[in-house]
């Protein structure tokens, strides 16, 4: 069986899991486990990817009706306890650049469609210089806890080093916080807009470099028939409140 026919297979088979009611993906704690192992298969490159895209495709029908109506509106909060998106002691760094990236090419994607938000950090410990304190992450919106990566060796090729993934259903969004120093959430843990999730840090190949900056990398990816797209936030993140 070629790849493309065995893509084509696991499409047929994660869409009738959905239409059936298939208890791998019925209950709640089960959906977001399947999420958090997808992720992790993904991100090390270890799926075809016409199976994760149709996995993805059935996985996202299934959480927006589990859990769209356990929140409703949406109120967007800053991600940096403490800062606003106006706050000059917290940068966003404007170095937006969504084209070339796809989600199914895990962790060797190419560019970089997110925001780094910037504290001060002088000491490069991941401590907050106005403060003294590391630096609390917030969840931007209400959503479900669908992956969690709690534990990175610096040794480890993974970019995004300790990180959060968050979908928001009524949205149908999907928020990702990295470089974390802990990260206090689990998986399937319903999360309330503004709260906290973890501690800043400087997880990840790039972020643990000397040279690198202590900063959250944040980035939000929309959905469109199985392929993630990313969003841009900055609108959003400029008149988020405390």
């Amino acid at each position: 069986m070629t790849n493309f026919q065995a893509g084509l297979t696991g499409v047929f088979f994660a869409l009738l899991a959905v239409s059936l009611g298939s208890p791998a993906v019925s209950a709640q704690s089960d959906l977001c486990a399947e999420w958090n192992a997808l992720d992790k298969q993904i991100r090390d490159s270890r799926i075809d990817r016409n199976i994760a895209k149709g996995k993805i495709m059935a996985l996202d029908e299934a959480l927006v009706r589990t859990y769209k109506d356990k929140f409703t509106g949406v109120k967007f909060f800053f991600p940096v306890k403490g800062y606003s998106g106006q706050d000059p002691d917290c940068v966003i760094k404007g170095d937006y650049q969504p084209a070339l990236y796809n989600f199914y090419d895990g962790n060797k994607h190419r560019a970089h469609p997110a925001y780094d938000i910037f504290i001060r950090d002088k000491g490069e410990k991941g401590i907050d210089d106005r403060t003294g304190k590391p630096a609390e992450i917030l969840s931007m919106a209400d959503g479900v806890v669908i992956a969690v990566n709690k534990e990175w060796d610096p040794k480890s090729d993974i970019r995004g080093g300790k990180y959060v993934w968050i979908f928001n259903p009524v949205l149908d969004r999907y928020y990702y916080y990295a470089h974390l120093q802990t990260v206090t959430v689990n998986v399937s843990d319903l999360i309330e807009g503004g709260q906290p999730i973890g501690l800043m840090g400087r997880t990840g190949v790039k972020a643990a470099r000397k040279e690198s900056p202590t900063h959250l990398h944040f980035m939000c990816l929309g959905f469109n028939h199985g392929w993630m797209i990313p969003f841009n936030t900055y609108q959003e993140l400029y008149n988020s409140t405390h």
